[in-house]
């Protein structure tokens, strides 16, 4: 039904809306990398707050502090062979 669709695009836009809101208010940014394709994506709040180019991002493991560098690597690679999806907070140079 084109009004259920509508509906569900609405519900996400507003989602979006809040997600965008609560990052920006929290100074934090999103970013993704997919293990298969080797693709990165980012929000646009990323280059600013990290303060070096997004095109960096591919870069990733390089920019973590080294307090947390470790234990990140490790969630990683266990997600990789486990095929599994990766979450991590770890804090950056």
């Amino acid at each position: 039904d084109i009004d259920d669709a509508r509906r569900a695009a609405d519900r996400l836009q507003a989602s979006e809306r809040r997600r965008s809101i609560a990052l920006t208010a929290g100074r934090m940014a999103a970013w993704e990398y997919d293990v298969v394709s080797g693709e990165n994506s980012w929000d646009e709040r990323l280059p600013n707050l990290i303060r070096w180019p997004a095109s960096a991002a591919a870069d990733w493991l390089r920019t973590i502090d080294p307090r947390d560098k470790a234990r990140v690597e490790q969630e990683f690679a266990d997600a990789i062979a486990g095929k599994s999806a990766y979450a991590s907070e770890f804090r950056i140079v």
